[in-house]
């Protein structure tokens, strides 16, 4: 049932809130430093408590919100897994013995991560601290001449 009272289908079979949640928590746990610790922590219990408000809310089946984590989750780790092959990321290197070769996608894959360094850097700079050097750097030009 919606606001309005009117019954709807409600039958969804897979949760994009889910996805979304799961998706940003995967990729944020991935890709920031592994020094940022209570930042994944606190990523990991926004994400529970988001999926749990999503399930409290009624918005969605609980197999609706099973059906996305687990597709999401199998996603983001296959493509992760395949982009560490070295036979994948090197121009010369055999796609013969990685799996998936005749799935319909796998010449668009390969094609997007043929030329790509393997692993990535992993570089995060704090946006903060840029603009605290900006300032510094402006301040430092600006100052009030001194009276002679």
């Amino acid at each position: 049932m919606d606001m309005t009272g009117m019954n709807m289908c409600g039958d969804y079979m897979y949760s994009g809130h889910t996805s979304i949640i799961t998706s940003s928590a995967l990729f944020i746990l991935e890709y920031s430093p592994r020094r940022w610790w209570v930042y994944h922590y606190i990523v990991q219990i926004a994400a529970i408590i988001g999926v749990f408000c999503i399930l409290v809310a009624h918005e969605h089946y609980t197999i609706d919100i099973i059906i996305a984590y687990y597709i999401v989750s199998n996603h983001f780790w296959m493509y992760h897994t395949m982009a560490a092959i070295p036979d994948v990321t090197s121009p010369t290197g055999s796609s013969t013995r990685v799996p998936l070769t005749r799935a319909w996608w796998w010449r668009i894959f390969r094609f997007m991560e043929v030329n790509v360094p393997s692993p990535l850097p992993i570089a995060h700079e704090n946006p903060l601290l840029r603009v605290h050097r900006y300032l510094k750097t402006f301040t430092a030009k600006t100052q009030p001449l001194s009276p002679i």
